[in-house]
């Protein structure tokens, strides 16, 4: 018989569940922007309610949002995603985070220095999701 263990799953809101447009580059669309912060235009995708719902209240599932953005800068992203007006607002409670702190700079890394383009440029380092409490 199969033991039904919980299942961590992980996602990135970038391009997942909106796309975020930097000030500088230039989108040919009809579609208005869902909502800005800071200087980014953000796109939300179409179902993005319906898959973030079946997601967060997978039965066996602990939701977790892993980003590069810093925790400060993600809190607004996701109280205008899941907000009232979306229906979502209930989900708030039920989201784990894995924000920058948990994304290491690349040029910290030996064989990913090379590929950084920015000084600040990070990549997502599971060891320290698997280290973290909650695992």
């Amino acid at each position: 018989m199969c033991k039904k263990f919980k299942i961590m799953i992980l996602i990135d809101l970038n391009r997942i569940i909106f796309y975020r447009k930097p000030k500088e580059e230039q989108i040919l669309t009809n579609r208005s922007l869902d909502f800005k912060i800071k200087f980014y235009d953000l796109f939300l995708r179409p179902g993005y309610k319906t898959f973030l719902r079946r997601l967060i209240e997978h039965p066996r599932g602990s939701f977790f949002v892993y980003t590069s953005i810093i925790n400060k800068n993600l809190t607004p992203i996701l109280f205008s995603i899941l907000d009232e007006k979306s229906g979502l607002i209930d989900l708030r409670n039920k989201i784990g985070l894995f924000d920058q702190s948990y994304c290491p700079l690349m040029v910290e890394n030996e064989r990913l220095k090379d590929l950084k383009e920015e000084e600040w440029d990070t990549y997502r380092d599971l060891n320290l999701v698997f280290k973290s409490e909650v695992c």
